[in-house]
């Protein structure tokens, strides 16, 4: 029942909010805090029902080489709803730096 020849598409809401907070200093530079959650419909129904995904995630800047070098890492957890009795979730970490001349 999943495999569909009829699909339309429909709007959907997508929603967002974020706060960024600055920490103690490490070589006269702030650590960043970081916290986020999103919600969006996704724009295909299955048998009538529409999936929706959320994703809550956190994160850090923290400075290695003053303003110059900055590690940023961050988790995320992601999840559909359920479908067809079928939903799916995740574990999503990142890790970059940057880099200013």
């Amino acid at each position: 029942e999943m495999l569909q020849t009829d699909l339309t598409a429909n709007d959907t809401w997508e929603i967002g909010a974020g706060v960024e907070a600055q920490g103690p200093k490490m070589r006269n530079v702030p650590i960043l805090f970081y916290l986020g959650y999103r919600q969006r419909d996704l724009p295909f129904a299955v048998s009538g029902d529409v999936s929706k995904e959320r994703f809550y995630s956190a994160g850090t800047g923290i400075p290695l080489a003053g303003p110059r070098v900055l590690l940023d890492m961050a988790v995320q957890r992601a999840s559909r709803s359920e479908v067809l009795a079928i939903s799916e979730s995740a574990w999503i970490f990142s890790m970059g730096f940057t880099v200013r001349p």
